[in-house]
């Protein structure tokens, strides 16, 4: 269609391919002028190929093989308490245990921001300060509480029955999340029974069958687990992972450390 303004030339390589649009079956009418420029910049600039970027299948691999090995972390870790009760008392252990965790997790913090900072020039820590340090607070009561019940635990009982009671939170963190409205999938259901039921055959031996004194303690150390996972459930969208598990860490050997002042 005709128009009063003046169309704006075409640049060599845009004309020619215009042209070259229409000789091949295309009118030239209906090849606009921006899309024949567009064509041409991009035949005269190519983009740089882009750098591969994860996809979600390679995030879920790489955070499955992260919880796998965080699983396997925590396993071991209850020989260690296990051993640990022959030299200190469970507060001390804790306590001790705790502040080395959140000390070694400062430096990590530094070399994280600094990297995140060199890659993004205006780059902002997720969430405001108070939101991280009040998830960092929760999360700290509550694994102070959960680590000194379970380090109790397990100078009363077995550390295979320790290991079972505890991992019960993977039933009782689908059932609280009922509560809260979120709902549990037929097959994530069936994948924790069929959890329980593998925990209980590795864990569990013939001497196991009683109920001991240390099995209460570790009962409710699995629900208060079951809460702090909620917890991180609730402020780690919100704010930086690394800094509130540092928080977590000093709130919950300061738990510790002063249980051990005033018990031990």
């Amino acid at each position: 269609p005709s128009s009063s303004a003046a169309p704006s030339p075409l640049p060599p390589m845009a004309s020619h391919y215009q042209r070259t649009l229409g000789t091949h079956g295309t009118p030239l009418w209906t090849v606009p002028t921006h899309i024949a420029k567009k064509a041409a910049q991009a035949l005269l600039h190519p983009r740089s190929s882009r750098a591969i970027t994860p996809t979600m299948n390679t995030l879920q691999l790489r955070n499955s093989f992260l919880l796998l090995l965080t699983a396997v972390i925590w396993g071991v870790a209850f020989v260690a308490q296990s051993v640990g009760m022959d030299y200190v008392s469970p507060f001390t252990f804790n306590g001790v245990r705790s502040i080395i965790g959140g000390l070694v997790l400062i430096p990590v913090i530094f070399v994280l921001d600094r990297k995140k900072k060199a890659e993004e020039k205006d780059y902002k820590a997720p969430g405001d300060r108070k939101t991280l340090i009040l998830g960092g607070i929760c999360c700290g009561v509550a694994l102070g509480i959960a680590t000194n019940l379970q380090q109790f635990g397990v100078m009363y009982t077995s550390v295979g029955k320790v290991g079972f009671i505890t991992a019960c939170y993977i039933i009782i963190v689908p059932v609280l999340s009922l509560f809260l409205g979120k709902k549990c999938s037929p097959a994530v259901a069936g994948a924790v029974v069929l959890a329980v039921a593998g925990l209980y055959l590795l864990c569990m031996s013939g001497s196991d069958r009683g109920i001991q004194k240390g099995d209460f303690l570790v009962m409710i150390c699995s629900f208060i687990f079951s809460i702090h996972i909620m917890i991180i459930d609730y402020f780690s969208p919100a704010v930086d992972g690394v800094k509130m598990s540092c928080i977590q860490f000093l709130v919950s050997g300061a738990i510790s450390l002063v249980g051990m002042l005033i018990f031990e």
